[in-house]
């Protein structure tokens, strides 16, 4: 198991504590996954599915999935299965009105035209079909190069409405405390990797992390406890919609 592997695993087993330097991110993605639940139904289709972490827990539910994912992103995601369909969201293979469910958590801020991919989400949707998305409004670049935007929850219901999606439902998740501390975690992380792409030097790397980690702990701990007095609530770190096709 290579280290990418190792990181992958260590993910899953503290991504849901403040262990975690991305602990904040990761605790609303698994929150909208958990409002999003029950309203998920019938043919699912996965857009940007990378490891298809969601595969189990929606066909348990009773529904079909169908995983999507870009020919050349998906290899970054070290996945262990191959999507179902390799195709870019702008011209994907599927005939119109095909499926009830379309998830498209934290796939906007990558595609370099996020009204064209959301107008091929409708095409493909049935009538009175949802779409899910997610997007963060706060964050660090990351997945370079394919990293373009961020939004804020008024932009994606702009963007649905455009796209002839009724938004239903939307939420934003975060607090200034959350932000900041995700962006210093994050800095923190992307510091020890360009160390260690500079140096190749593993012991230095693993030193430089020992040093580092203690810090993205407290900061997570810190955040916790200041997030009650975030009165202002202009910073957020994710935003969530749940939009309709009506014909």
């Amino acid at each position: 198991m290579n280290a990418l592997k190792i990181w992958d695993k260590t993910n899953d087993l503290i991504g849901q504590t403040p262990l975690h330097p991305q602990y904040f991110v990761i605790k609303y993605q698994k929150h909208i996954l958990k409002k999003a639940l029950p309203k998920i139904q019938g043919e699912v289709l996965d857009v940007g599915c990378g490891r298809q972490l969601l595969k189990g827990v929606i066909e348990k539910r009773g529904h079909n999935y169908t995983s999507l994912d870009h020919p050349k992103i998906y290899t970054r995601q070290r996945a262990e299965r191959k999507p179902d369909i390799l195709a870019d969201i702008a011209d994907i293979p599927a005939p119109n009105s095909l499926y009830d469910s379309i998830l498209l958590f934290m796939v906007l801020p990558h595609l370099q035209n996020p009204p064209r991919g959301l107008k091929e989400i409708h095409r493909i949707l049935k009538n009175n079909g949802l779409v899910f998305i997610s997007a963060v409004e706060n964050y660090p670049a990351h997945a370079l190069p394919d990293d373009y935007f961020r939004f804020r929850i008024s932009g994606l219901t702009v963007l649905c409405k455009e796209a002839g999606l009724k938004p239903i439902d939307s939420r934003s998740y975060g607090n200034f405390w959350e932000v900041n501390s995700l962006n210093f975690n994050v800095f923190l992380m992307q510091t020890a990797k360009h160390l260690f792409d500079k140096t190749k030097n593993v012991a230095l790397t693993i030193a430089a992390i020992t040093l580092l980690y203690p810090l993205m702990i407290v900061s997570n701990i810190t955040a916790l406890i200041l997030g009650p007095l975030d009165f202002i609530k202009t910073s957020r770190l994710v935003n969530f919609v749940i939009a309709r096709k009506n014909v």
